[in-house]
């Protein structure tokens, strides 16, 4: 089967196992096809997709059924909508910008060629690769790590004999039934979980595939920048000042068998360069948006999770939810944020490797090009968010500290009140 965006997924570090368990296709094609679990993964995939809306549709019916909710049942009910909306804006934008995505990766595929040093390019795409994978899973587990223990919170209260109050769902919200009869609530509660648990791996399936294609262009920044000084490996410096030219196989030659195959790989680096650029123009342009919402979300959570610990009379049980929740996504955030510094840092970088070379005895044709390539760098690539800030470090603890502000600030007037 063809499936170009597969296998550049998967080459460049998507966890398969985690795209399956999520029924995530993103830019793939069919999973399975032509196999008997074709159709399982597919009626999988819808199914999660349907729990997810569904539950999404009753939480915003909830404001016109249920008007007399506590502050902190507000606040436990806003967290799980956000998150769905959040998730479900995220799954059709992938599914609308499917077939742009595709064409980035086979871009960066198609980047991935070199003419001249295939198995260190090789090694540093195995090597971001593996990055991203292991960051899949612990993505995962530090989102998703209040979300199963607060699932079966309402299970584990009913078998315990109810000591942390009557029954009720995970989530207070309307539902076209009556959730206090048994069959109801246990449908209740599972549908909950299991649409909680869907809305996080696609959260983490869509940034898994950001973090891969930004993985594979830091991978082609990084072998830029390291063969960048082997162009000038063929010029030499005897210790008593004599110098003399080798060509890259490391033969002694005379300086007029090397000058047109220098011109030639400098060229080279160029072109590679500029294709690299482009990628990363390309990548900006198409997560600005998402980005942009990421942002917008965490920063909606974490103020609900402060409104709620100021206002609301917490449990130990709530108390690990939000602190847990919120560490988690502050967590996923910080990630992201740090892929941006890297693309900034490496295309600082890039021409570290002329640094201590013999490019004082390049021609003057060679000098020309030199010039070329430090004047078309003389800016690092900076990932910007919906054209509006930077995505870095500092933007994150710029996010963390206006939190924190504002916690501090309504906690100061809720004592002088």
């Amino acid at each position: 089967m063809d499936d170009p965006g597969g296998r550049a997924l998967e080459k460049s570090g998507l966890n398969n196992v985690m795209s399956i368990l999520a029924g995530f296709q993103g830019p793939r094609e069919v999973r399975f096809k032509g196999t008997k679990y074709q159709h399982v993964f597919t009626a999988y995939s819808y199914f999660g997709l349907c729990v997810s809306h569904y539950i999404l549709i009753c939480c915003y019916l909830t404001p016109l059924f249920i008007t007399d909710m506590s502050f902190k049942d507000m606040m436990f009910f806003a967290v799980p909508t956000i998150t769905s909306t959040f998730s479900t804006l995220r799954v059709y934008y992938m599914m609308w910008n499917r077939s742009k995505i595709i064409r980035l990766l086979i871009k960066n595929e198609e980047a991935s060629e070199d003419d001249y040093y295939q198995d260190k390019q090789e090694e540093e795409i195995k090597k971001w690769a593996n990055t991203a994978k292991v960051l899949q899973p612990i993505l995962y587990f530090a989102v998703c790590a209040p979300i199963a223990p607060w699932g079966v919170s309402p299970i584990i209260n009913e078998i315990l004999g109810n000591p942390w109050g009557p029954r009720k769902a995970t989530i207070i919200s309307w539902y076209p039934y009556d959730v206090q009869k048994t069959h109801f609530w246990v449908l209740t509660v599972c549908l909950q979980t299991m649409a909680g648990c869907y809305a996080t791996l696609s959260n983490v399936m869509f940034d898994a595939v950001f973090i891969c294609i930004a993985a594979r262009q830091l991978a082609l920044l990084i072998h830029l920048k390291n063969s960048f000084s082997k162009i000038f490996q063929v010029f030499h410096v005897h210790l008593n000042g004599n110098v003399w030219y080798s060509n890259y196989n490391g033969e002694v030659v005379e300086r007029k068998e090397i000058e047109d195959v220098v011109i030639q790989r400098l060229k080279y680096w160029i072109k590679k360069h500029q294709t690299v650029l482009r990628l990363l123009d390309e990548s900006q342009s198409m997560y600005s948006f998402p980005l942009f919402l990421h942002f917008c979300y965490v920063g909606m959570v974490l103020a609900t999770g402060s409104a709620a610990v100021l206002k609301g009379t917490l449990t130990s049980m709530e108390y690990y939810f939000i602190g847990m929740h919120l560490v988690g996504l502050s967590f996923t955030l910080f990630i992201i944020c740090r892929i941006g510094d890297y693309i900034k840092i490496e295309t600082d970088e890039i021409t570290e490797g002329l640094y201590g070379q013999n490019y004082f005895m390049l021609s003057k044709e060679q000098h020309m090009l030199i010039k070329n390539i430090l004047t078309a760098v003389k800016q690092p690539f900076v990932f910007t968010v919906a054209q509006a800030f930077p995505l870095s470090t500092e933007t994150f603890k710029s996010v963390m500290t206006t939190t924190y502000s504002f916690f501090a600030m309504f906690t100061q007037m809720q004592h002088k009140n």
